[in-house]
């Protein structure tokens, strides 16, 4: 728990004001700038910082994908695993690989030409876990033609960097 000014922060994603009411962590988030408190404003900041959504986001999806029976432990791995990868500066390991990538291609590629247009691939990076601005806005082949002429090996090495450079933000 973390207290100042009245207000405290409070385990299980919840933000206590200053005056006892309950606000979850993620309607803060939501909250214009105007609607949020000195207090608000710096939490948010810390947890942009240092990539706290994202890193609870990768812990959780992480859980859910493997659904191990010790939770707890497997938690206490993850992230023994994310100090190893900073301190060793390895790349981290993600739930997405090539042939994800390319499984994913597949399904933005309705017309079946190998190939998919910009907006496609957009697409695809964001359903692969890629939040816009962490991939490649012009990959090779995306001036080709009106649909774009990006390929499935393009896609799949854009998309392992990409993910690369999401999964290297919970390094801390």
């Amino acid at each position: 728990m973390w207290q100042s000014g009245g207000d405290t922060l409070v385990g299980g994603g919840f933000f206590c004001r200053a005056g006892g009411e309950f606000t979850s962590t993620s309607a803060v988030v939501k909250m214009s700038l105007s609607e949020r408190s000195d207090q608000e404003v710096r939490v948010l900041d810390y947890f942009k910082e240092h990539s706290i959504p994202q890193l609870l986001e990768n812990l959780t999806a992480s859980l859910v994908y493997n659904q191990p029976e010790s939770p707890r432990e497997f938690l206490i791995e993850e992230i023994q695993r994310l100090v190893d990868a900073r301190d060793y500066k390895t790349p981290m390991q993600g739930l997405i690989g090539k042939a994800e990538l390319k499984a994913i291609f597949g399904v933005f590629d309705v017309s079946r030409t190998k190939c998919m247009s910009l907006e496609q691939y957009k697409e695809g990076m964001k359903a692969a876990g890629v939040p816009s601005g962490l991939f490649n806005d012009k990959p090779e082949g995306y001036l080709m033609g009106k649909d774009g002429k990006i390929s499935v090996k393009t896609f799949q090495d854009e998309g392992l960097r990409s993910l690369a450079r999401v999964n290297a933000t919970y390094c801390a």
